[in-house]
């Protein structure tokens, strides 16, 4: 997880992961601080201090959430692969669910969890995200030739096998700013894969925060330039 400063939101976040319990038995996480001027990486290292089993946190300067993804994952030593947001909350339930998933169909590479959103301002959960009739058919596995449409590009909502992600030399690129970094990893997994089987875990729910304020990267990313050049550029098209 790549944090940078999001102090008022990672209490939540931390209290979601610490609900998981005892499913939590065998998952690793690697929270990396970008540099926040803010509380977070205090907030990030008392976290990890309750749980040393568990978690550790990595510091560095402000490079952006390509750079503090590539940081976690260069360290990350599990099987598959999650980057969820740090402003986000993992319902109860959440580990045991996709646990069960991955383990259900060993040719998955890639499993993929609805997302329910949580108004902050109106302080409430609502399950209209666009992609939510993908989930309809509760926990499946799709083969994407058949169903190509069946996979997340967002990677707050995506399991990925680390042994393919390596195996492929994908890494997240800095330059595809101000958003769909994640988006362009997510694809090139997907169309590199040996198999083509996704495993949909409607049980599963990451709860994704609409700021109150307004100020995430996907809210301001039409305010910002990158969005018409080097996203395009870099993310779609995939100059190097």
């Amino acid at each position: 997880m790549a944090a940078f400063e999001v102090e008022q939101y990672l209490p939540d976040f931390i209290a979601s992961i610490e609900a998981q319990g005892d499913s939590l038995q065998g998952v690793e996480i690697v929270a990396v601080d970008g540099g926040a001027l803010d509380g977070s990486g205090e907030i990030l290292d008392e976290g990890a201090a309750r749980r040393p089993d568990l978690a550790r946190v990595v510091h560095q300067e402000n490079g952006g959430v390509s750079r503090s993804r590539s940081a976690g994952i260069a360290l990350a030593t599990g099987e598959f692969l999650y980057s969820p947001d740090p402003d986000d909350m993992l319902a109860p339930g959440y580990a045991v669910a996709v646990r069960r998933a991955l383990d259900r169909d060993p040719v998955v590479d890639v499993a993929i969890t609805i997302i329910v959103f949580y108004k902050e301002a109106a302080k409430s959960l609502s399950d209209t995200h666009p992609l939510r009739l993908r989930f309809d058919r509760g926990d499946v596995v799709v083969d994407l030739d058949r169903f190509p449409d069946y996979f997340h590009l967002s990677t707050n909502a995506t399991f990925m096998s680390s042994s393919r992600f390596v195996e492929h030399g994908l890494t997240y690129v800095p330059r595809v700013v101000p958003h769909f970094e994640d988006g362009r990893l997510v694809s090139r997994l997907v169309l590199r894969g040996q198999t083509q089987m996704v495993a949909v875990v409607a049980s599963a729910e990451p709860r994704h925060r609409k700021r109150g304020r307004g100020d995430s990267l996907v809210d301001v990313a039409a305010s910002k330039l990158e969005r018409y050049i080097d996203l395009l550029r870099y993310g779609h098209l995939g100059h190097p």
